[in-house]
């Protein structure tokens, strides 16, 4: 059987695959959506007052007539142009405001993020004044992290929210729809989309996610941002496919490049024809007729 001898050079071209594949799992993470943001995300506006806070509502009122009553009509009772606010709770009000998704220029405007358009003293003014009109419930959540454990948030999210926005809240693209990434939502925000279920995703009431689930589940969305990748490199989170990739192609890789390495030093000058095999196998043949004729 002819023997044959990989040179160095062919060796080095099973590097390029390895490479390729490297670049594309390096390049495939979106910088942006997987930087960190910072701890609360948009400032916490919204929350009821009390006697030691004082709201404008005068100053709602203006904003709403300005930016609202055109759509929603002066009482927010709806126009064709938009919807009722009277079943609308202060949560679902408060998470489209202060995430941008209102107001919008147009009607056939998308409702995506985007930057917000009110200053916080402004948010709460005009939270006040819709209170006149908008339903009792949901109430604005008030999140206390301390209380949550990461734990527990870590089981109910993974439960009920990784399979739409990733295990590391980063969020995806769904079947004719997508789910936002989590990394810049305040934890109010983060609450209120439990509890409302913004268009595409359920909501949680508290006989499903009670409010010391609901406060670990915040805990454990903020720790995402930064979390501890006690395991090694975290390889950006891009989840379970970006490792096993790694594994294979770096692994198998190593692996197969070591065993031509070491079968290069064992076989010194490769044998063009197996002439030594067949000189040994006829001599042996030899040896053996003569001792059965000695017999």
């Amino acid at each position: 059987m002819t023997r044959w001898h990989l040179s160095t050079r062919s060796s080095l071209l099973l590097l390029v695959p390895l490479l390729v594949a490297l670049g594309v799992v390096a390049l495939s993470r979106p910088p942006d959506a997987r930087a960190a943001q910072p701890e609360t995300g948009q400032p916490e506006t919204g929350q009821p007052a009390t006697e030691e806070t004082e709201v404008d509502v005068e100053l709602g009122a203006r904003l709403y007539q300005r930016d609202c009553a055109f759509c929603h009509g002066a009482d927010g009772r709806g126009t064709s142009r938009g919807q009722s606010l009277t079943d609308v709770g202060p949560a679902e009000a408060h998470y489209a405001i202060t995430t941008g998704r209102m107001p919008i220029d147009d009607v056939g405007d998308e409702r995506r993020r985007r930057e917000v358009q009110y200053k916080p003293e402004e948010v709460d003014a005009l939270i006040a004044h819709m209170r006149r009109f908008l339903a009792f419930e949901p109430e604005i959540p008030e999140v206390d992290i301390e209380k949550g454990t990461l734990s527990e948030g870590g089981e109910v999210f993974l439960a009920e929210c990784a399979a739409c926005h990733q295990w590391s809240g980063a969020g995806g693209a769904l079947l004719g729809r997508e789910a936002p990434g989590l990394r810049e939502s305040s934890p109010t925000q983060i609450a209120s989309a439990v509890r409302i279920g913004p268009p595409g995703m359920p909501s949680y009431g508290e006989e499903v996610i009670n409010e010391e689930q609901l406060d670990s589940v915040v805990k454990y969305v903020l720790y995402l941002r930064e979390p501890q990748d006690r395991g090694g490199n975290g390889l950006w989170h891009l989840g379970p496919f970006a490792e096993g990739l790694i594994a294979w192609v770096v692994g198998i890789g190593v692996l197969i490049l070591a065993v031509l390495w070491i079968g290069e030093r064992g076989t010194g000058e490769p044998l063009s024809e197996p002439q030594g095999v067949e000189a040994e196998a006829g001599e042996a043949q030899v040896s053996g007729h003569e001792g059965g004729a000695t017999q």
